[in-house]
This record gives structure tokens, C-alpha cells and sequence, in this order.
């Protein structure tokens, strides 16, 4: 018999049940999930082969696993209390960027031109006076030595 934390990860984790993906798959015409993955995931990125992820963990033993994995992490800088974090501009999205969809290596090759993730038509102009422009940045950037 299962324990309750045993249940209310599998209620977390496991995902819909086959009725309610049968219910989703009619509701966006599709008959199977194979079809709705081939349609929605860009041919480039699909993965063709089974995923050889080991054998199944607790989920106890699996956040230990990722505990000792972020013990490897290096911080440099913290950014907690220096504006990023809630740092919002409320507007509209109006366009999203295929491109990098279609090619992610765009965000770290060309992240001034063509990797825009996707354009604002912004509401409130004031909200941008908490940004920095790009000589703040990297003087921030240098100064906390990043």
C-alpha cells in the first residue's frame, strides 16, 4: 500500500490520466499524442531515440541526488536584493521570435540582434525606468566581477 507522500508524488508527477489526455486530444484534434509532439516540437530538437535516464529513484533519493550535484555549483555573485528578481514590465506581447525557436544557439551566438525571445508593446513606459541600458550593465557587470 502506497504512503500518502508516496500518493501525493505520483499525483504531482505522473501527468493526466488517459481520459483526460484523450479529452485534450480531441480538443485539439489529434488522435494520439505521437501526432499532437510531431506537430508542436520543431523537427530539430525532437529526440528520436528512447531516453536512457538509469533506473527509477525514490523521490527522497532524487533530491539528495540533485543536492550533491548543486553542492558543485560556484557562486560568484549573488544577485538576490540587486532589482532582477520582480523586475517587471507589464504590456502586450505582440510578436514571438521563430528563429530562435527553430535554432536555440542564437541566444548565446547573437544575443543583440537576431535572439530577441519576443516584442512588447509596452503599457506603462515608466516600469523601464529600473532597467539598466547596456553601459549600466556592463559596468555593473565589471564592478561585481562578472
Amino acid at each position: 500500500m502506497l504512503k500518502n507522500a508516496q500518493k501525493d508524488f505520483i499525483q504531482r508527477h505522473i501527468g493526466p490520466s488517459i481520459d483526460e489526455q484523450n479529452v485534450m486530444l480531441k480538443e485539439l484534434g489529434y488522435q494520439n499524442l505521437d501526432d499532437l509532439i510531431k506537430d508542436t516540437v520543431p523537427e530539430k530538437i525532437l529526440l528520436k531515440d528512447d531516453l536512457d535516464i538509469g533506473d527509477p529513484n525514490s523521490e527522497y533519493k532524487a533530491l539528495r541526488k540533485l543536492k550533491d550535484i548543486s553542492k558543485k555549483n560556484k557562486i560568484y555573485s549573488s544577485f538576490i536584493g540587486m532589482g532582477y528578481y520582480g523586475t517587471y514590465i507589464s504590456g502586450e506581447i505582440i510578436e514571438n521570435n521563430q528563429a530562435i525557436v527553430d535554432d536555440p544557439a542564437k541566444v548565446n551566438n547573437d544575443p543583440e540582434n537576431e535572439a530577441w525571445f519576443f516584442k512588447l508593446k509596452i503599457t506603462d513606459k515608466s516600469e523601464m525606468d529600473s532597467l539598466m541600458n547596456k553601459e549600466e550593465y556592463e559596468k555593473f557587470s565589471k564592478e561585481s566581477g562578472n
